[in-house]
């Protein structure tokens, strides 16, 4: 035989035709093995018997002869034949399963004759699901349950242990199921605002009090067992897990003292009214009793006016401000309402040309600015991305009157420049008064 031949061997033996002869190649003579499978109805026949099983060796090289045959034969005795029910060496273990994933479950039995798998989920057969292994793809919540397997043989038959298999439904977002509802409550009694949330992962909750976090609050109920006037508020709770966040409504606790004096709130205790422009009535709430007389400290704006039934604040203001605190006070013949602070602010700006009549090319623009409760002034010329006025040290332009703002040299052409105003309580810009525009002409 040549190095890197194979070796086939042909076997045959004294059984019936039912048995299966099995061929096997080797590297080398000394690898060579044959093997006979055997039917069991057969081999029960044959337990005790003995048998001669004779081999042909043959050396081949693809499909041509090349060597003389080796022949040889054996004796052997077939062993006693033994039965017994499927017994496991191997439970199924439970799992935890997200969402849309898989399901994988094994086991393994052994018996003779040779065992056979039935899967089941909860106590019920699952169609198909024959083999050792269990394998379930594009799982959802409805597949949690209590998996097993039934090994069956001639026998008997044995089930698994039973073990928990979990899927998770998917991730969401938060939302609000059950909003918060504000109300008017005495002082000294109980009260609870309540929240319904879902989502999964489990939101985590975070109550809200005037735009404060509430230490501890982070449940779906924010309660107390004797309200007082300093629980008094606007509430509201934040929800958030991995997946986003979402608010729920604001809502207003109001406290009742008992006494019948007005207790009043504003929810807007922020206000900016612009010079000229008719400010649309701020009133507050009131959780007490009925309002004889309101008095602001200091006196409002110009304009501005408090409604004496109502504390409502409204008007149009003539004066231009920057934000200043007023304290404002309800009254009736019980007494008076806690003080409640509101900030106020009149914004207004003018931007005009100091040097209109003689700017060249070669001429510093020279601009007079004026403003007051605005953060910064910005400007867009001939239709340009706006630009924010800036003084030293590149800080935005404020209030500066006075002497006119050097913002240097211009190319010569005629510029058409829009100007604006930032509040400092308001994201909404105002513009700036007349000229607007300002139309700048440089000579060359």
């Amino acid at each position: 035989m040549q190095p890197g031949s194979k070796y086939v061997t042909t076997v045959s033996a004294n059984l019936p035709s039912e048995s299966h002869l099995s061929r096997f190649c080797a590297s080398d003579s000394r690898a060579l093995r044959f093997e006979i499978e055997i039917p069991d109805e057969i081999l029960r026949k044959y337990v005790g018997k003995r048998i001669v099983v004779q081999s042909v060796l043959t050396d081949v090289r693809g499909d041509n002869y090349c060597g003389s045959p080796l022949t040889g034969s054996a004796d052997y005795v077939i062993p006693p034949y033994v039965t017994s029910v499927p017994q496991f060496d191997l439970q199924p273990e439970g799992d935890v399963v997200i969402h849309d994933g898989t399901i994988v479950l094994a086991a393994r039995a052994f018996g003779n004759p040779a065992v056979s798998y039935q899967w089941q989920k909860d106590g019920v057969n699952i169609p198909g699901a024959t083999l050792r292994s269990y394998y379930k793809f594009n799982s959802r919540v409805g597949d949690s349950g209590s998996y097993r397997v039934i090994a069956t043989n001639d026998m008997g038959s044995v089930a698994s242990q039973a073990v928990a298999v979990i899927v998770s439904a998917p991730l969401t977002a938060p939302t609000i199921q059950v909003q918060p509802v504000g109300g008017k409550v005495k002082v000294g009694s109980a009260g609870a605002l309540v929240v319904e949330v879902r989502g999964n992962p489990t939101p985590r909750l975070q109550w809200f009090k005037d735009g404060v976090e509430v230490p501890g609050a982070t449940s779906n109920q924010i309660s107390k067992d004797s309200i007082q006037l300093s629980d008094a508020g606007e509430y509201y709770v934040v929800a958030t897990n991995i997946m986003g966040s979402v608010t729920s409504v604001k809502v207003e606790v109001l406290v009742n003292d008992g006494s019948g004096s007005p207790a009043i709130r504003f929810g807007n205790s922020e206000i900016s009214a612009a010079r000229g422009v008719a400010l649309s009535a701020v009133t507050p709430t009131n959780g007490g009793g009925a309002i004889t007389s309101c008095q602001a400290t200091p006196a409002l704006p110009a304009g501005l006016s408090l409604n004496q039934t109502t504390c409502s604040i409204s008007g149009t203001p003539t004066v231009g401000q920057d934000v200043q605190s007023y304290s404002i006070v309800g009254r009736n013949t019980s007494g008076a309402s806690a003080a409640v602070s509101v900030k106020i602010e009149v914004p207004f700006c003018t931007v005009s040309v100091a040097n209109s009549g003689s700017i060249t090319a070669s001429t510093d623009l020279l601009l007079n600015v004026a403003s007051r409760g605005v953060s910064k002034i910005s400007y867009s010329c001939n239709g340009g991305a706006d630009a924010d006025l800036t003084g030293s040290g590149g800080a935005p332009l404020l209030n500066t009157g006075g002497s006119p703002f050097n913002i240097g040299k211009l190319g010569a052409g005629s510029y058409s420049c829009v100007t604006k105003g930032l509040p400092t309580l308001s994201a909404t810009a105002i513009s700036c008064a007349a000229p607007n525009p300002v139309i700048i002409n440089v000579e060359p």
